[in-house]
């Protein structure tokens, strides 16, 4: 983590800091959306990945959890209530569709994010990324509510 810390001060991002090793990179900068994932994408390539890059700011994290998406969950099984991040908006046909598969998941869609309280447990669903994925026709990366609330207080 700390080679991509340095390798992102290299390409102009500030203060950058990194948050458990699943991909959460704070930073700031003035450049545009596009061209901060254009940068992040050369960034990642040169370590040989290829991943989706998908930006949040701060005031993006509180705003889903302002909408307060299954607060019953929120309270008693943080860990179990995950945020899909999405780079556009899915169609409500595609959330309708994926919500009225068979499973106790509970799904809500807010703007570019797909909140799903996995009641019993995320190991165990038969709702995992891919089937997301799918159903929606576009990549996402799930962070859970422990994790949101975390990157809300380190951006400060």
């Amino acid at each position: 983590m700390q080679d991509l810390r340095e390798s992102c001060e290299q390409a102009g991002l500030k203060n950058t800091s990194t948050y458990i090793a699943s991909g959460n990179l704070l930073f700031t900068s003035s450049v545009s959306k596009s061209a901060l994932a254009s940068i992040l994408q050369e960034i990642l390539a040169g370590y040989g990945l290829d991943n989706d890059v998908i930006l949040r700011t701060p005031a993006n994290l509180k705003t889903v959890v302002s909408a307060a998406p299954f607060p019953d969950a929120a309270k008693a099984r943080p860990g179990h209530l995950l945020i899909v991040f999405l780079n556009k908006k899915p169609t409500e046909l595609a959330v309708s569709k994926l919500a009225a598969r068979d499973g106790p998941e509970r799904l809500l869609a807010l703007n570019r994010e797909l909140c799903v309280d996995f009641k019993e447990g995320v190991g165990r669903s038969k709702l995992t990324p891919a089937v997301i994925e799918r159903h929606l026709g576009q990549p996402g990366t799930a962070r859970n509510w422990n994790t949101v609330n975390k990157l809300i207080e380190l951006s400060g």
